[in-house]
C-alpha cells in the first residue's frame, strides 16, 4: 500500500464513522477545537496533516491534539510508551532534476514535490505528560465573535467581497454574479455557528476565476460538485480550527458525505488536492 492509499483510507474510515456531513465535522471538532499543532515548536500543522491528525483522534479517543516526533520526545526527555504506534503524516520534498527540451534540445531544471512521510505521536502516548486541559470561557466566547466578526469584515472592506446578510433562509454562492447570500445572524441557534457558515461559502468565493480560479461548473451530484463542496468544507473548517469556531454546516446532507467517499474512493490522490486546494482557500481568507 503506498502513501496516497494509506492516507485516503485513513480519511474514509473517518467519514464511514459519521452518518451525516455534520456529524462528520461534530466528530473532529468534539475532540479539540484547535488546530493541530507541535507540542515542542508550537507550530500548527497544515493541509491533508489536519485530516490525517483528526481522523488519529478520532480512532484512538486523544483528548488533546498535539502531537512530536520521536526524536523530540527523545531531545526533550519524553518517552513514548513501549508498544505505542505512530500516526503517518505527509510533507512534501522539492525535487529538481535536469531534462531536455525537445524543441531547443538545451537542458532545463524541472521542478517538483512529491509526497513523502513523517511520522508523529500523539501527547497521550507519552509518559508521564500532563497537558492542560483548553476550557472554554466567556471571555474566549467574545473572541471567537469577534475574529469571525474581524473576518467578515475584511472580507467586505479590504477583499471587496459582496455578501448579502438577511435576505434568505438558505446559505450560498452565486458564481455568476460573484455574490455570497447568508440568513441574519439571528437565525442561528449560536452565534459562532453563522460565522463557521460564512467561512463555508466563502471558501467557494475564492474559488472565482479572478482569485484562486478553481472549477465552479459541477452540477449537484457530479464528481466536479463535490469536490468543490468538499473544499470548501475543508476549508472552513481550517479557519474554524484557527478561530475556535465550532465547524457548523446548514446543508446537513448524508448524501454530500455519500459524493465526498466516492471521490475519495475513485482517486487516491483526490483527498490530497482537495486539501491543498482548501489550504489555499483558507489562507486567502484568512489574510
Amino acid at each position: 500500500m503506498n502513501l496516497y492509499e494509506q492516507v485516503t483510507n485513513q480519511i474514509i474510515e473517518l467519514m464511514e464513522t459519521a452518518t451525516s456531513s455534520q456529524e462528520l465535522w461534530s466528530k473532529i471538532g468534539s475532540t479539540d477545537l484547535f488546530a493541530p499543532k507541535n507540542h515542542v515548536t508550537g507550530d500548527f500543522y497544515n493541509g491533508i496533516n489536519i485530516l490525517i491528525l483528526a481522523a488519529a483522534m478520532q480512532k484512538f479517543g486523544y483528548q488533546h491534539n498535539e502531537w512530536l516526533t520521536f526524536n523530540q520526545a527523545k531531545a526533550n526527555n519524553l518517552k513514548v510508551r513501549k508498544g505505542e504506534k505512530s500516526t503517518v503524516c505527509v510533507f512534501y520534498k522539492p525535487i529538481e532534476k535536469d531534462t531536455v527540451n525537445p524543441e531547443s534540445g538545451e537542458v532545463e531544471k524541472e521542478r517538483f514535490a512529491i509526497a513523502k512521510p513523517f511520522y508523529l505521536f500523539n501527547v497521550a502516548q507519552l509518559e508521564n505528560v500532563t497537558i492542560s486541559n483548553n476550557e472554554t470561557s466567556l471571555e474566549n466566547e467574545f473572541s471567537k465573535i469577534e475574529a469571525g466578526e474581524i473576518i467578515l469584515n475584511n472580507l467586505i472592506e479590504k477583499k471587496g467581497a459582496a455578501i448579502q446578510i438577511g435576505s434568505s433562509d438558505s446559505a450560498y454562492y452565486v458564481p455568476s454574479v460573484d455574490k455570497i447570500v447568508l440568513p441574519a445572524k439571528e437565525q442561528f441557534t449560536k452565534a459562532e455557528y453563522f460565522y463557521s457558515v460564512l467561512f463555508h461559502e466563502a471558501s467557494h468565493w475564492t474559488g472565482n476565476k479572478s482569485r484562486l480560479d478553481r472549477n465552479l461548473s459541477g452540477r449537484f451530484g457530479s464528481q466536479s460538485y463535490a469536490m468543490e463542496e468538499l473544499i470548501a468544507e475543508l476549508s472552513s473548517a481550517f479557519t474554524c480550527a484557527k478561530t475556535g469556531i465550532v465547524k457548523h454546516t446548514i446543508e446537513n446532507h448524508a448524501c454530500y458525505l455519500k459524493s465526498w467517499l466516492q471521490v475519495l474512493k475513485n482517486d487516491t490522490k483526490a483527498i490530497f488536492t482537495a486539501a491543498a486546494q482548501a489550504q489555499k482557500a483558507h489562507e486567502f481568507i484568512m489574510n
